[in-house]
């Protein structure tokens, strides 16, 4: 039998870990969305308009910095209320999960700040936001098709 599964310490930073990819994904999938939706409106703006954008732009891009791209480029406000909701938790997860279970181990008031029920709460919460994602790219690659279609050239033109 393993005990250490059972240690709420590494319960917690298992916690920690899964939500962490999580909300890796959330980036990467905000890149793809933000990036494909940046080619369409390249692809359509009318002369005079010039927009350029380099996927080099997105590479480094933290979170904070493609909820707002996202913002500028989607009506969705569900999808924007929801990643504020997270983003706190990210923060969470990414600065402080690790300085709270090592604290906790000679601090009792750290023990109290571990949510690892919240974790699993804001994972769940998570993976249903890379699923609208990827529903939302979906649609974006069947505009972006209509999109390079009327620019080829006919050849019974």
């Amino acid at each position: 039998m393993n005990n250490q599964s059972a240690n709420p310490d590494t319960e917690f930073i298992k916690r920690v870990h899964v939500a962490l990819y999580t909300f890796q994904m959330i980036e990467e999938a905000l890149k793809v969305v933000v990036g494909l939706s940046y080619e369409i409106i390249q692809a359509t703006a009318p002369a005079p308009i010039s927009f350029t954008f380099q996927p080099s732009e997105l590479n480094d891009a933290a979170l904070g910095t493609l909820r707002k791209l996202y913002g500028r480029v989607s009506k969705n406000q569900a999808t924007m209320t929801r990643l504020s909701e997270i983003a706190s938790w990210r923060d969470y997860c990414a600065h402080r999960a690790f300085h709270i279970e090592f604290m906790s181990r000679t601090n009792e008031k750290y023990e109290a700040q571990k949510d690892g029920e919240g974790l699993a709460v804001v994972t769940r919460a998570a993976l249903h936001l890379l699923e609208d994602f990827g529903r939302e790219f979906t649609a974006l690659q069947g505009t972006y098709a209509v999109v390079k279609e009327a620019q080829t050239p006919r050849a019974d033109a």
